[in-house]
């Protein structure tokens, strides 16, 4: 059986995580959706590392000096969701860089971070963690999070144009 580029991808990106390759058709999109995101960021120049020895809390991490991507396979067991959330997450922080600013516009950002805290509060709750200084990359990476896959390549396309290969 030959698969397209993102497929092959996909197969081989859900067998570093350890995912099953029997997949729903929903899982399955959601696995091509990771693929074609982390090619995406292939193409920017930024690496997605798999690791499998997190902190337990640590689900993903933009490594700024490396220019990578780390999804924490011992946390994100088996579950497409949530490697799509933490990827998604972390490519807000490729994007920022990437921009060298913030990607929504202080209005938008305002208003969207009103519906997505309204949608998730938990999800927002654990920004208090972070330092100030860190709070509104932190809040528009939790918007990209939850936007729909589309929307955050095209987002990521227009913020990274100049890196793409």
């Amino acid at each position: 059986m030959r698969f397209s580029r993102p497929i092959r991808f996909a197969v081989l990106f859900a067998a570093l995580l350890g995912f099953g390759l029997q997949a729903s058709p929903a899982r399955a999109e959601r696995l091509k959706s990771i693929a074609l995101l982390a090619g995406l960021l292939r193409r920017a120049g930024t690496e997605t590392l798999v690791a499998r020895d997190c902190p337990k809390q640590l689900m993903g991490a933009f490594v700024f000096a490396r220019n990578a991507v780390v999804l924490c396979a011992n946390n994100l067991k088996d579950d497409p969701e949530r490697v799509w959330e933490t990827l998604a997450h972390e490519s807000a922080h490729v994007m920022q860089h990437c921009r060298r600013q913030p990607i929504f516009e202080r209005d938008r950002l305002g208003l969207d971070f009103l519906l997505a805290s309204h949608q998730s509060p938990e999800l927002f709750k654990a920004v208090g963690q972070y330092h100030p200084s860190q709070h509104r990359t932190e809040i528009e990476a939790r918007i990209v999070q939850g936007l729909p896959a589309e929307e955050v390549m095209n987002l990521f396309r227009r913020s990274c144009a100049d890196r793409l290969l």
